[in-house]
């Protein structure tokens, strides 16, 4: 298939397969719900989010082979290919295994940091000690699956992943059902793995895509530092962007609640669905560009890369006004009133959407060139920037402070300078990297100006107010002039004449 059908393909599958998971979310939280408390779930939520801090063991490593084998991927029989990818295979066998030790560890400190209750925490520990042990499992062969994104298949990626989320489904019903609590969730996770090892190593092997097993003898020759290099960098890209993330819900647990936890995780699903969906858009056009990359097509990668952060920047602009409207009341009905969650923290929400969407695109591009000296800082700069203002803040302002200082991090640090280093090492102007995104940007403000003026300057008798077609029809209004606004006009022709051709 040409560079064009695989994007298409990747993106379509990784559209169903977000999809997929949003229908999980939807269907799992009111099970969870039915069966559960609300401080149960907190407890869930805070163990999903430790767990996500033990796969930083993988420092990269994954990421950075199927960078490598990018390289290589037109001579599959050389002893580079094999080199890279039987040495990968070995690092993430031990590092599966060191995962499960870290678990441990984990279970025994994570409580106290985290302000578990007391009468929990042993429930909290046992639980994060089975989630790393399934997670470790799933690390360990995690390698046998690298070559796919180096052959720019994320379609058999989609699908392996697709069908695991079926079947963390059945196993969290059936656990939940047969009265195992939270350790039902557990067994949800267990069932998910499965599909996502069985079917890419099904699917690579079948496609030829392993280097011959004669291959093997290789790893000696094998340049253990120049992949340990490379996965430093994106180990601490990781780093930073796990904890500009994943610690947000660990400081509202610290400083507020359990239960401000439990209500933080169900109130931003649609925001990290919205995070998934702007940012498959990069994820599904990588590996073409890596191909552009290694074979010095410069000038088409420079013009597919401002077409791709336009539109990148008008869907999570599109997106952030569909949260600012409807963020709220969606998290009322789908909890059947039992999460109330403040319409005026949506249009933080919305902004962060746009400058995490944005910001990821420009970081990139630092995994497909391979220059990630001086990115690798920037996420710990911005997550540290997040921290300071949000413990500082969240006394004060609650969710908003967290969420601002999420955004002013995120905008001000990550976004400005990944413009800055993208645009020097492309040689073009910092200014014209900037334009790219402005319509954009302005859209957004306008439809959360609009939004608050909505949501809050309106007495509660207001017809604009308590008619529900408001939370479609405006956001719909300002959604339809932003695509002639925001996109260039041969953006909107080459999207209109696909659309066209596939129907």
């Amino acid at each position: 298939m040409s560079r064009k059908k695989y994007f298409l393909t990747g993106l379509a599958s990784s559209y169903g397969l977000i999809g997929l998971n949003f229908l999980f979310t939807v269907l799992s939280v009111p099970l969870v719900l039915h069966y559960l408390t609300k401080e149960d779930f907190g407890v869930w939520a805070l163990v999903v989010q430790f767990t996500g801090y033990l796969l930083l063991l993988d420092m990269g490593v994954s990421a950075s082979v199927s960078r490598l084998l990018a390289d290589h991927k037109d001579r599959k029989e050389s002893p580079e290919y094999s080199q890279v990818f039987y040495s990968s295979f070995m690092i993430s066998a031990a590092q599966g295994l060191g995962l499960v030790t870290l678990g441990g560890l984990a279970a025994w400190i994570a409580p106290a940091l985290a302000n578990v209750p007391e009468y929990l925490r042993p429930t909290f520990s046992l639980l994060l000690l089975m989630q790393a042990v399934f997670t470790g499992i799933s690390l360990a062969f995690r390698a046998l699956a690298s070559p796919l994104w180096s052959h720019q298949r994320l379609d058999v990626s989609n699908l392996g992943n697709g069908l695991g989320l079926l079947m963390n489904f059945l196993g969290l019903w059936l656990g939940l059902k047969m009265g195992w609590g939270l350790y039902g969730m557990v067994w949800g996770t267990a069932l998910g793995i499965v599909p996502g090892l069985i079917i890419p190593f099904l699917a690579c092997r079948q496609s030829g895509y392993y280097p011959r097993w004669e291959g093997w003898h290789q790893i000696k020759n094998a340049d253990f530092g120049g992949l340990f290099r490379f996965s430093r960098d994106i180990f601490m890209l990781q780093l930073g962007s796990q904890m500009a993330s994943a610690t947000q819900i660990i400081v509202v647990s610290r400083f507020m609640s359990v239960e401000s936890a439990a209500t933080w995780a169900i109130a931003t699903k649609v925001f990290t669905l919205g995070q998934q969906l702007c940012n498959r858009i990069m994820d599904a056009s990588a590996g073409a560009l890596t191909e552009m990359y290694v074979r010095s097509e410069r000038q088409r990668l420079v013009a597919r890369f401002g077409q791709l952060v336009e539109i990148t920047a008008w869907f999570s602009s599109v997106l952030g006004i569909l949260i600012v409207f409807l963020n709220s009341v969606f998290v009322f009905l789908w909890t059947g009133g039992r999460i109330v969650w403040p319409s005026q923290e949506n249009i933080w929400l919305a902004l962060l959407l746009f400058s995490t969407s944005v910001a990821r695109s420009h970081l990139g591009m630092g995994g497909i060139t391979k220059e990630m000296a001086t990115l690798r800082w920037i996420q710990i700069a911005e997550a540290l920037g997040m921290l300071a203002v949000a413990i500082f803040s969240v006394r004060f302002f609650g969710f908003s402070g967290v969420l601002a200082g999420s955004f002013f991090a995120s905008a001000g640090v990550t976004l400005v300078a990944c413009q800055y280093l993208n645009s020097r090492m492309f040689g073009i102007s910092f200014f014209r990297m900037v334009v790219w995104i402005v319509p954009s940007w302005i859209f957004l403000l306008a439809g959360c100006l609009l939004g608050w003026i909505v949501g809050s300057n309106l007495p509660p008798g207001s017809v604009l107010r308590e008619n529900p077609w408001n939370h479609i029809l405006l956001p719909a209004f300002v959604i339809l002039l932003s695509f002639r606004f925001c996109l260039r006009s041969e953006i909107r022709q080459e999207i209109f004449s696909r659309i066209f051709r596939r129907a």
